[in-house]
């Protein structure tokens, strides 16, 4: 559930323009998930659905309590229900130039503040002492000045400059302990985890050129640098694990590209790209433990190049089309984590004989495609001069993809793709508009996410769905 205001001013000055956007928002939701993946059944009666093995094992030694579980063998039983409530303030104040000359340019301000608390629900506790849930609470404050200025040097060649200061700081403090910490700690449960104080600051810029060939096409080269501030993340308390915090990142980005419109119905954009971001931020989720911690990667390195085109091939009927090429690279030779902790996976990374942890370096980013496609078309069937029948169909193709930090077989995905569908009228006088469409039209199964920790999981796309829409606009 979620609501908020949002309140935007503009007020006109002498060759300048005045901006205030503010807004307040709240949230608060839940997600539960049943996390080991399948079924434990304590009454070892029921029938697993056709096709699907399962075992007769036990678990909680000693206690060596029997159950069936499927599909195969479930080790460790789990579930986890977390809570977020969320409220944030932003405030931006804007002045930019509103004139015809050659120089334009922007200054401004920019506040954002926000608190939330996550509560966890004590699924862990052991025993009956308590159902206390974990409670945790963070704060984030963030200021920032920034301005921009941009020159025509001659009728083709516009150059554009760019500087930013921004301040972010952090807090986090554990507001409540849960179950578990009562079952286990047999002393009173004060300030097992301290609070978390973190901040920083930084200067991020950009300096960009546009070069018009003709009227009808430009080349551009772009380089910037930027930051992303430092991460708390304390949900393991719930779990008896400490919060992890992950320092600042930095990244220095080169673009270069060709965009062109041609006789009016071919739209082509192409653009090549290099990165790298120093201090790279990572999550490591699941291992043995099922943790969820951030750490930081001494370098990550990207590049690759993406061609998109739109082209009205006659008045009726439109194709759009992209590929991206995108290839990734974690840099830290003495980086590792856990690999899966169902011990059922093949881990094609060297493991470290100390620690038996897999070793990242030279890994791609986690769920990074190598490649992705995206096909879209529209056939319209004019009536009178009243409205129209339309066609449009869009369709997404993803490469080569690892979901974890580590590489496993068993974790990676390649070619899934997924269509759409949708068939209407459109009425031109009236302003609405009804069609009948479809969401994955061929039920793909795309495995969106994983979970390695009992078992290997895959969790997938959101079967075929097909519905009926309206839609009416109050402006033409």
């Amino acid at each position: 559930d979620s609501d908020g205001t949002t309140l935007t001013i503009d007020y006109d000055l002498d060759g300048m323009t005045f901006t205030y956007i503010g807004s307040m928002q709240d949230a608060d939701g839940f997600s539960r998930g049943d996390i080991d993946g399948g079924v434990v059944d304590f009454s070892q009666s029921v029938t697993p659905p056709p096709g699907i093995d399962y075992a007769d094992i036990e678990i909680f030694p000693p206690d060596n309590i029997p159950v069936r579980t499927f599909p195969g063998e479930i080790w460790i039983p789990s579930m986890t229900q977390d809570s977020a409530d969320v409220s944030q303030t932003t405030h931006e104040f804007r002045l930019a130039s509103d004139t015809d000359g050659q120089t334009t340019w922007q200054v401004g301000a920019y506040y954002f503040d926000s608190d939330l608390q996550v509560t966890t629900d004590s699924f862990g506790s052991y025993g009956p002492l308590t159902s206390q849930d974990t409670i945790i609470e963070q704060t984030n404050e963030t200021w920032a000045v920034f301005g921009q200025v941009s020159h025509d040097l001659t009728d083709q060649l516009n150059l554009t400059a760019g500087l930013r200061y921004t301040d972010d700081s952090k807090d986090f403090r554990v507001i409540q302990y849960g179950g578990l910490y009562a079952d286990l700690v047999t002393f009173d449960v004060l300030e097992l985890v301290d609070p978390i104080y973190v901040s920083d600051d930084q200067v991020s810029w950009e300096l960009s050129a546009n070069y018009a060939l003709d009227d009808d096409s430009s080349l551009y080269a772009r380089v910037s640098d930027g930051f992303r501030a430092q991460t708390i993340q304390g949900r393991d308390v719930a779990f008896l694990e400490s919060p992890s915090v992950a320092s600042p990142e930095t990244i220095t980005s080169f673009e270069g590209g060709y965009k062109a419109v041609m006789a009016d119905r071919l739209r082509l954009n192409a653009a090549v790209f290099y990165y790298t971001v120093d201090d790279m931020q990572l999550s490591i989720i699941g291992g043995a433990s099922n943790t969820n911690q951030v750490i930081n990667a001494d370098k990550g390195v990207g590049s690759g190049f993406e061609v998109d085109f739109e082209f009205l091939v006659t008045d009726n009927f439109w194709v759009a089309g992209g590929f991206a090429y995108n290839n990734t690279e974690i840099q830290d030779a003495t980086l590792s984590t856990a690999p899966c902790g169902s011990g059922m996976c093949t881990v094609l990374d060297p493991i470290d004989p100390d620690t038996g942890r897999a070793m990242l370096d030279g890994n791609p980013f986690p769920r990074a495609p190598e490649t992705s496609y995206n096909l879209s078309a529209r056939y319209s069937i004019p009536v009178k001069d009243q409205g129209e029948v339309f066609f449009f169909t869009d369709w997404m193709f993803q490469g080569d993809l690892n979901m974890p930090l580590y590489e496993a077989v068993e974790f990676q995905t390649d070619m899934q793709y997924e269509g759409g569908l949708k068939i209407g009228y459109r009425s031109y006088e009236n302003n609405w508009e009804v069609a009948l469409f479809g969401r994955n039209i061929t039920d793909e199964d795309n495995v969106k996410g994983f979970i390695d920790f009992s078992n290997n999981t895959g969790f997938v796309n959101e079967p075929r769905v097909w519905g009926i829409m309206g839609s009416y606009s109050f402006s033409n």
